[in-house]
């Protein structure tokens, strides 16, 4: 399941919860899909972004630039 998408920036931002660890390969296939159509897939953990959002969003706001 992708959480959020900019098709203008063809950037794709999956979050990761403890749920989805046991999808991991489901979720390395999609990112591989994806690219293949041009898309950039980043992928945040929880404990990423309640540990450190502003890295995550400099990271979000690096591949929207």
């Amino acid at each position: 399941m992708v959480d959020y998408l900019c098709p203008e920036k063809a950037v794709v931002i999956e979050l990761m919860t403890d749920h989805r660890a046991f999808q991991t390969q489901d979720a390395t296939d999609r990112a591989l899909m994806l690219e293949r159509f041009g898309y950039r897939v980043l992928r945040f953990w929880n404990k990423d972004i309640t540990d450190s959002p502003d890295l995550v969003l400099r990271q979000i706001l690096q591949a929207l630039a």
